[in-house]
Parts: structure tokens; C-alpha cells; sequence
């Protein structure tokens, strides 16, 4: 809108700028772009208000200067923080369905059957899984537990449907027309529903503040509590559930981390404000470095950013990479060129695109967008597959192009659909937290005080027989197997050699699946050097694997 010149026009007038959610936005790059968006408007428009809103966000003070910025001797522009200190009653519970999460199978049925029992007793859940491939799967299964009569009040809804499948599926849970809804992360934020009144996770969503989003969508209400029940798939799982509702109960809400200097979108805007006018050099980065984000961005990596754009590097060309926007160095100014604006549009956002196939339902003569799927799976399917999705199933007619037709189906054990880059990281500052859990299991475990473990997890944490009996046997094998247990202040490492004759080195670090990516990259690029061969890399949250060949 900020490069075309009538919306542009339209926004000089403006007086507020509101921000709902503003913790989702302030820890990614999609916050870099606001935020240079917002200094860029606050240039041509003037001053005005910025209003930032959210039920859980953390520290405070960072995201307040991350929303209103800094002026231009440095400082951080003047902001009230409104802090609201009532604690919104919660019901929390944490629920392991057999008493040996070592039975993997066994575990799934029987959470079927708790999802059947809590379905029909209250009057509206949402279920929520941490993939959109788990919301399909666990809608279609659970139909089948419930019975044909459930099929219509059991709905699914994923960043990956179709919009007019989206919003029927939020007017009926609006209307109380659906009894449970399985969603992966599009029903976090935003939707208000009275009608609901108990809230599912299953697995670790991953932070507290995440959890706490979830949940919030029962009882939405400031006199209501929300309710929320966690279930447990397996022994890690349980784990992190119970320290994330002990930290939901204290309100220890994970830190963000806010991103500085992302050149990617630096890039995006200089080209952006080329073609709004020609710039001074000076001008440009007086403004770029009002932003939160770009507030410590040096001069060195501007300029250099800009002579990358405006082409001054000898190989670019060779490359086919050509210049974005011209650049004067002599008058210190630089300008569009004439296809900026068609390059700007064409490849602006902080968004990856996906390669997905749309699925297209042929009914009645009509053509319906059902949803998308990623382009790995769909190379899989060929004609008459069947598969899920939107809580559905659909037999391949024909495939052209990047389009699926499908027609409705009848027939059992349909495939579930995958998408690219699903999995949740783990916070920080719960993986601390679970490190410090940790740390209290092998301390009381090596001194043989099981009831003092028993009687922690019951009191302190809610814990049922169930849960007790897990937690002991999941700790005291490690304890028996490793001679420790990994916590926030020591790593384990065990080594295995595979059945193709490969060295894995396993390093057990709670430090979430961010921290440990790094780590193993380094370990790796170390690695690689000094034994001159290439080295494999898988990473969890709760650790990552070196696989070298088996002469190292």
C-alpha cells in the first residue's frame, strides 16, 4: 500500500495504528516488515498512535519499544504500558492414557476414547494438534469412534482449506452447530466463541504462551474459566506438559526473542522506498534505523545492502542476478529502475512460499476449492487414491498441473495428507524449565528417594498414578542405562553405530530444537574440518545426532 501512490494518500490522515496479537508479529521477521512498514508511514503521514494488544506476551517492556520505536536521537519513542494484573482463573489438567506410554499403539486408542468421552460430555471442544496432517488424521478417526451421526458435528479446520471451508466451519462453531472442531494453529487467535467450553491439546504445544493461547479459547469470558485438558503421547511429552501447567499456574510466560538487522527484509524495503521517491543515502537509513528491529543495523551493512541491489558487485551479472534500483555514490541518492515495482510485487514478504497442488471437488456440476497440499504428496497420488482432507475423503479423478480434481468417496483407511515444515520448536525458556525438572528427578533418583519423587509430581504438579509411575520409570531407565540425565546445565552423550556401519555421536541437550540446531551445526562444521569427511545431522528439542562414517 506505502508504494502505491493513491493508498498511500489515503493513509496520511491516519490517527491510530492497532495491533492485535502483537506477540505473534514482534518475534519473527513478518514483525521486521511491520515495523519498517510503520516508520516508512510515520515518515510520509506523520505521527500517530500505535496500540498494541495481547493476552500473553513477555518481557513487556521489550515488545513496547519493539511497537513504538525510536526517534532520532536514539531514543525510545515515549509508550504507556497498560498491564492488567488479574489472572484468569484456569483448569488445567494433564492426562497420560495408560499407565506404559511405551506402548505406542495402545497409548492412541485409548486417547480416542477419552476424546469420545469428553465430546459428548461437553457442549463445544476444540481439538488441537501441532500439525494440520494430525488435525486431518485425528478428525477422521475420531469420527469413525463417534459413530455416521457425528460426521456432520465434527468439523477440521487448517491454514491449508479452502476459504469458504474455513469460514463454514467458523460460522457453525459460531452458531453451535458443531460439536468439537480438530485444528492445527489457525483457531490460536481470534475467534471468540462463547460456545466453547473445554479446550483439548494434544502433545506439547510447545510454550507456555502457546498453551495459554489455546486454552483461552474456552470460557472466553472475563468471569469464565477456561478450560483446557493436555494429553500425553509419550514420555517426553508428559514431561514438558507438566512443567508447562505448573509454569501456566505461576504465569511464567516464555520471553521472545526479537529478531535485528534481517538484511532479507532490509532489502525488500530499500527497493520498496525506491520507488516511492529518490532517496538521500542518510535520509534512508535515518529512518530504517528508527525501527526496533534495524536500531543497531551499521552503516557498513546498509551501504552495503544497497550497492548489492543497486548491482555494483563485478560476478552479479554473470549470476543473472541484475540491479533492483540504481544508486548515485558521487550525490548519495538512489532511485527505482524500471521493473522495480513488478520485482518488489512479485517476491516481497516474510512468508516462504509453498509448492502445493489445490484440490478442486467436482459436485452437482460445480467446482469447490477444498485446500491444498504440499507438492511432495501430491506427486505420490495417482488416480483413484483416496485421501483426507477437511475432515473428508476424496478419490483422485485427475491430476493436471498444479490441480487435483477429486470426487467425494466411500472407501475406508484413506491416506492423510503431509505438509512441509510442520513441527513446533520448543521455547527456550521451557526447556529450561524442563531441565531444571530434570535436574530434581536424578538428584532425588541417586539418592533412592522415590516417595519424595512421588509425593513432587502429586502435589507440585497434579500428577495422577498414572503420571507417577511414568515419570519414575522414564527417569530411572535413563538413570540405569546412561549414568544420568541430561538437565538445563548438563549435556549426555551417547555414541551407536548403525546397521550401515555409520558412528552416531548423541548429544541429549534440553535446550530446544533452535539452540540445538545451532550447536549441532557447529559441532558439525567443526567436525567436518578436522576429519575431513561429511557429516550427517538430525536435531530434536531435546538433543541432535552427529553420524559420521565408521572410520572416524
Amino acid at each position: 500500500m506505502l508504494i502505491a501512490p493513491k493508498f498511500r494518500y489515503m493513509l496520511y490522515d491516519v490517527d491510530w495504528v492497532i495491533i492485535d496479537e502483537v506477540h505473534e508479529l514482534s518475534d519473527n521477521k513478518r514483525g521486521a516488515h511491520l515495523s519498517l512498514s510503520l516508520e516508512r508511514l510515520q515518515y510520509f503521514a506523520g505521527n500517530f498512535t500505535r496500540i498494541g494488544l495481547s493476552a500473553t506476551q513477555a518481557p513487556v517492556i521489550e515488545i513496547a519499544k519493539w511497537l513504538v520505536g525510536f526517534d532520532d536521537d536514539g531514543n525510545p519513542r515515549q509508550c504507556d504500558i497498560v498491564q492488567v494484573l488479574g489472572i484468569k482463573r484456569l483448569d488445567l489438567k494433564v492426562i497420560c492414557p495408560i499407565d506404559d506410554l511405551r506402548c505406542k499403539e495402545k497409548a492412541s486408542q485409548e486417547m480416542y476414547e477419552i476424546l469420545k468421552k469428553l465430546v459428548r460430555k461437553h457442549r463445544t471442544t476444540i481439538i488441537f494438534t501441532n500439525t494440520r496432517a494430525g488435525a486431518e488424521a485425528v478428525a477422521y478417526k475420531l469420527k469413525k469412534v463417534l459413530g455416521k451421526r457425528w460426521e456432520s458435528k465434527i468439523g477440521v479446520h487448517h491454514s491449508s482449506l479452502g476459504r469458504e471451508v474455513r469460514l463454514d466451519v467458523e460460522n457453525s462453531l459460531k452458531n453451535g452447530k458443531l460439536r468439537a472442531v480438530v485444528t492445527s494453529t489457525s483457531l490460536e487467535l481470534g475467534i471468540d466463541i462463547g460456545y466453547v467450553d473445554l479446550v483439548v491439546q494434544i502433545g506439547s504445544p510447545k510454550s507456555v504462551i502457546k498453551g495459554l493461547q489455546r486454552i483461552g479459547r474456552s470460557g472466553h469470558a472475563i468471569h469464565r474459566v477456561s478450560k483446557g485438558i493436555f494429553i500425553a503421547l509419550d514420555e517426553d511429552d508428559l514431561i514438558e506438559l507438566l512443567v508447562l501447567t505448573r509454569c501456566a499456574y505461576k504465569g511464567k510466560l516464555d520471553r521472545i526473542s526479537i529478531p535485528k538487522n534481517c538484511l532479507d527484509i532490509l532489502a525488500q524495503h530499500l527497493v520498496a522506498m525506491s520507488i516511492e521517491k529518490k532517496w538521500n543515502v542518510d535520509e534512508a537509513y535515518a529512518v530504517i534505523r528508527r525501527s526496533y528491529n534495524y536500531h543497531d543495523l551499521p552503516y557498513e551493512d546498509f551501504i552495503a545492502i544497497l550497492n548489492y541491489l543497486a548491482g555494483k558487485h563485478v560476478d552479479l551479472e554473470y549470476q543473472k542476478v541484475y540491479r533492483k534500483l540504481w544508486l548515485d555514490e558521487k550525490e548519495r541518492i538512489f532511485g527505482k529502475k524500471r521493473k522495480s515495482r513488478m520485482i518488489f510485487y512479485l517476491n516481497q514478504g516474510a512468508i516462504p512460499d509453498e509448492a502445493n497442488y489445490r484440490v478442486i471437488l467436482r459436485k452437482n456440476r460445480r467446482s469447490v476449492w477444498i485446500g491444498s497440499v504440499s507438492e511432495p504428496f501430491a506427486e505420490r497420488l495417482i488416480v483413484g487414491d483416496v485421501f483426507v482432507l477437511a475432515g473428508g475423503k476424496y478419490k483422485v479423478q485427475n491430476i493436471k498441473a498444479d490441480t487435483i480434481i477429486v470426487t467425494e468417496a466411500r472407501e475406508e483407511n484413506p491416506t492423510v495428507p503431509s505438509w512441509v515444515g510442520e513441527q513446533l520448536p520448543r521455547s527456550f525458556d521451557l526447556s529450561i524449565e524442563v531441565g531444571k525438572f530434570q535436574e530434581k528427578i536424578e538428584r532425588l533418583l541417586k539418592k533412592s528417594r522415590i516417595d519424595d519423587i512421588e509425593k513432587m509430581l502429586i502435589e507440585e504438579f497434579g500428577a495422577d498414578e498414572k503420571i507417577v509411575r511414568n515419570i519414575i520409570r522414564y527417569f530411572a531407565d535413563q538413570l540405569e542405562i546412561l549414568g544420568a540425565i541430561p538437565t538445563h546445565r548438563k549435556i549426555v552423550i551417547e555414541t551407536w553405530v548403525d546397521d550401515y556401519d555409520r558412528h552416531h555421536i548423541i548429544f541429549h541437550a534440553r535446550y530446544g530444537r533452535r539452540t540445538c540446531d545451532a550447536l549441532s551445526r557447529f559441532f558439525a562444521y567443526v567436525s567436518s574440518k578436522v576429519y575431513s569427511c561429511n557429516v550427517g545431522i538430525g536435531v530434536t528439542d531435546d538433543g541432535f545426532d552427529l553420524v559420521f562414517p565408521r572410520w572416524v
